[in-house]
């Protein structure tokens, strides 16, 4: 029995001195690490959000999530999606209340869990000077492409619901597409 506890003993000290011990929780650090700077890289630049707020212009759009093989070049597209309506946002209130929703919902991403449907039903344009942003967004799984001037597009994660942009397409008598029931 004392043999068999001495065995044990050693072999346990071996296994951490081996870092058998040790792999999950560095494999954790180095998750949290990951996590970490992917939020971090999870932002929309000052000149995309000070567009979304100025720009008394800027247009929302209402975006058939599942276009099927729909002729395209007889259809309003926005970024090769389907427009189903759009509305103009011309009160600052409303603009401020977007471009907090969006800058909220990319601090509430967790850096790590990604979800890839990619259904928008939801589109902003917005301009500053000669400057166009475009932003497609899909609040089910939690994708934003951001379409900067001149520049290639960025996938983000947002995390919040679509509440805000539905009430002004509402309000516009633009037909929003049906969400998923687990929205």
């Amino acid at each position: 029995m004392k043999r068999a506890l001495i065995i044990t003993g050693c072999l346990a000290v071996a296994l951490v001195l081996g870092g058998w011990l040790a792999r999950p929780h560095i494999a954790t650090v180095l998750a949290e690490r990951n996590a970490a700077k992917n939020r971090t890289a999870n932002h929309l630049s000052e000149d995309a959000l000070h567009a979304l707020v100025s720009d008394p212009a800027l247009t929302l759009f209402s975006i058939d999530p599942h276009p099927g093989a729909a002729d395209l070049s007889s259809l309003s597209t926005f970024q090769g999606r389907v427009v189903l309506g759009q509305a103009t946002v011309a009160a600052l209130e409303q603009r401020q209340r977007l471009a907090d929703v969006l800058r909220q919902g990319l601090s509430n991403w967790s850096g790590s869990h990604v979800i890839s449907c990619f259904n928008p039903r939801h589109a902003i344009r917005a301009t500053d000077g000669s400057r166009t942003h475009d932003f497609l967004i899909c609040f089910e799984c939690g994708r934003l492409y951001y379409y900067p001037p001149n520049s290639e597009r960025r996938q983000l994660q947002i995390r919040t619901k679509a509440g805000p942009f539905n009430e002004i397409l509402a309000a516009a008598n633009i037909p929003i597409p049906q969400e998923p029931q687990n929205q």
